[in-house]
């Protein structure tokens, strides 16, 4: 199982990535009476990765966090970052993941600032901060057609036509069925999450 979710040759699976994290995370609910003192040092130190990391999916992944708790776990994760890589350094984690996943948490927190300045009273969803919806236009340019490969003109007129099936789907949000891949609901290893799928308020 461990191997089949570390799989160097595999890094851009965010399904297996997050399930990791889940699955370590859920560690803390193993009984560990019968454990030596170096088993409990070892469950103790996969306990504190689990939390830390967990802080910092969450917020992306639980659809019943507020937009508060959402913040707040992301502040955890980044004090607590900061702690482990000011005291381990790279043995914690590499430079660019701290550096770019600690850039993730500042802009998360100045677009909410910035949102307060433009309309305190309107829905903010984190998850728009990401890619998804970049990722969502590369899927509607390259179903358009049946080739795989096209050139630059090509690549225009299916933006320009993805950017018109995007506009009628927020004009028309029914019309849009989502993908038969994605599931929220109890999920281990749910990769993109959409606005109409959050529970809680943003």
């Amino acid at each position: 199982m461990v191997e089949s979710l570390v799989d160097p040759a595999d890094k851009q699976n965010v399904p297996k990535a997050v399930m990791l994290i889940q699955l370590i995370n859920n560690l803390r609910t193993l009984d560990t009476t019968n454990y030596n003192p170096s088993q409990v040092d070892k469950h103790e130190a996969l306990i504190a990765i689990g939390a830390i990391f967990s802080a910092f999916m969450n917020p992306f992944v639980n659809v019943e966090m507020s937009l508060a708790e959402q913040l707040t776990s992301l502040s955890k994760y980044a004090h607590a970052a900061f702690i482990l890589y000011l005291k381990h350094s790279t043995d914690f984690m590499t430079a660019p993941l701290y550096t770019d996943s600690q850039a993730i948490v500042k802009d998360i927190f100045f677009c909410v600032a910035k949102q307060q300045v433009l309309n305190p009273a309107a829905d903010f969803h984190m998850i728009h901060c990401g890619t998804d919806r970049l990722e969502t236009n590369f899927c509607l340019a390259r179903t358009q057609t049946h080739h795989r490969n096209f050139n630059i003109l090509d690549l225009a007129n299916k933006l320009a036509t993805s950017s018109l099936i995007d506009s009628i789907y927020l004009r028309n949000p029914e019309l849009d069925a989502g993908s038969r891949r994605l599931k929220v609901s109890g999920a281990i290893g749910v990769d993109h999450v959409n606005p109409k799928s959050w529970k809680a308020d943003c």
